[in-house]
């Protein structure tokens, strides 16, 4: 029953395997015998459990030599033949980079073991199938078929719940950059982009901290379990991209540095001539409106043509909910309401007076925004695009405005500031006008 059978006046044993149904047209036979080398009932053992775990192995890697197996199915089946004859899978490319000696070794283990060079052992040893390409969204919606005891014993609701722990942040990530990306080739430069903007959501739009966190350990989380998947050891999973990346969303969730707006130099050189040539020409002038506008991002980039006014006497655009073809919500009710067009705000309107199309209902822009300005060293590390309103309020603030002047400016609830109900007018057009004036920034 144990499939060891004693032979010979020694007494040695050899062990038998059956091969299963699914690889006997394959392998050619119903059984396969080996040798132990040993009379030791406890040694045969363990070698025949071994031999059993290579085998099933190699045969794994037969059958997908003779069928149209996924480029993720190969590797991974490589990377467990590897792994059965206690080799880490590396890749032709990571072997061309080891010293000469352990080459040599993978090649002596190799003839010792008598696999001949076209064999599926040679090919997994010595790195004969590459890494499988697959997009963050792939990966992310893989997790259930490569890990099924993580949610095979949950509740329906239970898997959908685990399942959008690798979905959501796939998707944000995807939208926040604007491509599903080759999820090996996701760098460093990305993931940053995404943290800040994911960090402009938190100061700009109520994201709790604490979710954007999440998502960014998610992330992190995914990258791993690919790579274990794949038959990568845990030890040797290229680092994260998303690593380490948390520090100003702690500080936000603790409440620290909330209102990180942009230094008034570091807006100066921003809107200094040509700081921005090599922004393509939206990115730029939606830079330049919220600089002047205080304005959230979103409520830029997806301004509608209608929304945009231009032609009246107070130049200016609207802030409110929109239905049709540029349909969109906004925050709240206070976040309704029009917001004057001064310098270089006026100017960039003047250049797009349909709106932003490439950016329009994409949420591209933070991420665009934010990686050319610190890449440029025209933003502090920790400081973002999203920082444009706060310095906006401050700038208000400076110049002696109340904060009932300043919440009308920057669509924040007036009831909410005075603590009882609104009588009187708003503020109008012409006195915001006034304000946006006083508060406006020269290029240099």
């Amino acid at each position: 029953m144990d499939g060891l059978f004693q032979r010979g006046k020694k007494g040695k044993y050899t062990a038998r395997l059956q091969v299963p149904v699914q690889f006997q047209k394959t392998v050619g036979k119903k059984e396969v015998w080996q040798a132990t080398g040993t009379s030791n009932y406890d040694d045969a053992i363990e070698f025949r459990v071994k031999w059993k775990r290579e085998m099933h192995a190699e045969w794994n890697a037969l059958l997908a030599g003779k069928q149209n197996v996924s480029a993720k199915s190969r590797y991974q089946l490589s990377a467990e033949l590897a792994a059965s004859r206690g080799e880490i899978y590396r890749t032709a490319e990571e072997i061309a980079d080891m010293g000469v000696e352990e080459i040599l070794g993978r090649i002596e283990r190799l003839q010792a073991n008598g696999d001949q060079p076209g064999s599926a052992v040679a090919q997994a040893i010595l790195g004969g199938v590459e890494l499988p390409k697959m997009t963050l969204m792939e990966v992310a919606e893989s997790m259930p078929e490569r890990y099924p005891e993580d949610w095979k014993d949950k509740t329906a609701q239970g898997r959908r719940v685990w399942e959008r722990r690798w979905l959501r942040p796939a998707d944000k990530f995807i939208k926040l950059i604007g491509r599903d990306p080759e999820f090996s080739s996701i760098d460093r430069r990305s993931a940053v982009a995404f943290r800040d903007a994911l960090k402009d959501r938190v100061m700009e739009e109520g994201y709790k901290a604490e979710s954007a966190k999440t998502e960014l350990q998610n992330l992190n989380g995914l990258w791993k379990r690919h790579h274990e998947a794949l038959g990568v050891d845990s030890e040797e999973v290229p680092p994260s991209p998303w690593r380490n990346l948390f520090s100003p969303l702690s500080k936000l969730a603790q409440g620290d540095g909330q209102k990180l707006e942009i230094p008034l130099e570091n807006l100066q050189r921003i809107i200094a001539p040509r700081a921005l040539a090599g922004m393509n020409d939206e990115a730029r002038d939606i830079s330049y409106v919220l600089i002047e506008t205080g304005a959230r991002q979103s409520e830029i980039t997806d301004l509608p043509p209608n929304s945009i006014h231009l032609a009246t006497e107070i130049p200016h655009i609207e802030i409110k909910k929109e239905i049709g073809e540029f349909a969109r919500n906004i925050k709240n009710k206070a976040a309704k309401r029009k917001i004057p067009l001064v310098g270089i705000a006026l100017d960039a309107m003047r250049r797009h007076p349909n709106g932003f199309p490439r950016y329009r209902g994409k949420g591209t822009f933070s991420a665009a925004a934010n990686a050319f300005l610190h890449e440029n060293g025209l933003l502090p590390e920790v400081v973002t695009m999203g920082g444009s309103r706060h310095s906006f309020e401050k700038r208000m603030q400076n110049a002696g405005f109340d904060n009932e002047q300043r919440g009308a400016m920057m669509g924040h609830s007036i009831k909410r500031i005075r603590g009882r109900e609104v009588y009187g007018n708003p503020l109008s057009l012409e006195e915001k006008l006034a304000i946006a004036d006083a508060i406006k920034l020269t290029p240099v």
